[in-house]
């Protein structure tokens, strides 16, 4: 249940951003590949969960998916921050 909730709060937002950002003649393959993305996203971390559930006990297994979750998390904000490059006024080269 907790799952359902959080998808149901993150992906309405996410939808409302990334399908106005489409070009209007690719909208239709926008929507038709936010279903396989979801999942290619939700398949890997099922099967990680089950695996921290078969390898330690039932207390640690949340606590180390949390974990590892967060590590992931911060890692793809380093990512997100690093490719923002800022724009220089034209001014300053020339242009």
């Amino acid at each position: 249940m907790a799952c359902g909730l959080g998808f149901g709060l993150f992906q309405v937002p996410n939808n409302r951003n990334m399908f106005p950002s489409a070009p209007r003649e690719r909208s239709a393959a926008a929507g038709g590949m936010q279903g396989p993305a979801q999942l290619a996203g939700q398949t890997p971390g099922a099967i990680i969960m089950t695996l921290f559930f078969v390898i330690t006990s039932v207390d640690m297994a949340p606590r180390i998916g949390l974990g590892v979750a967060a590590a992931l998390t911060l890692a793809a904000r380093l990512a997100s921050t690093l490719r923002i490059r800022p724009r220089l006024p034209s001014l300053i080269l020339g242009g």
